[in-house]
């Protein structure tokens, strides 16, 4: 206790536990430390931080054909079929769903026929909102060839190439 208060002032219960030990020769786990200082009304000075919220960017701010894609792997037949991927994508602007199909498994096919559905029901869209799924990026291990190195361009997917192609902002959220 006299420790506590005095040379490791101010330490919390982990460090403390640690110094005992390296320092003092006192080996004592971190929960035996807790329980004693807990005991005589010492507290770990340093609280636990909530964990950093992360930041939302901000929504187009009127319907500019732009969609936040995602796949939400469910057993949406509860228990009388497969578990099923809900492959959709949501108008940034408007919450609208223009399109929504399940699948058994998350695919490049199943990207390819969102992307021809939204495409022929309203036009070609501006950008498309994903995670970092590797039907969309590339490992980034992977070394460009020597075509993509003399180009300056890295390596695309097919759904990556098809975004490229047709000018469609390839965008990731979190």
């Amino acid at each position: 206790m006299e420790l506590a208060g005095d040379k490791y002032y101010g330490f919390n219960q982990q460090h403390f536990t640690e110094k005992l030990a390296d320092k003092e020769g006192i080996k004592l786990s971190r929960s035996t430390v807790r329980r004693i200082l807990l005991a005589q009304g010492i507290r770990s000075p340093q609280k636990r931080r909530a964990p950093k919220h992360r930041s939302r960017r901000e929504r187009y701010p009127r319907k500019v054909n732009c969609y936040k894609q995602t796949v939400v792997p469910h057993d949406w037949l509860e228990g009388r079929g497969p578990e099923l991927c809900l492959i959709g994508a949501i108008d940034d602007a408007t919450n609208d769903i223009p399109y929504a199909y399940f699948q058994e498994h998350e695919d490049t096919k199943g990207y390819m026929l969102m992307l021809k559905d939204i495409i022929l029901e309203r036009g070609i869209p501006l950008a498309l909102y994903h995670d970092r799924h590797s039907i969309f990026e590339v490992n980034p291990v992977k070394e460009p060839s020597l075509e993509e190195q003399l180009a300056g361009s890295k390596p695309l997917t097919q759904i990556g190439r098809l975004l490229y192609e047709l000018g469609i902002t390839n965008k990731f959220h979190k």
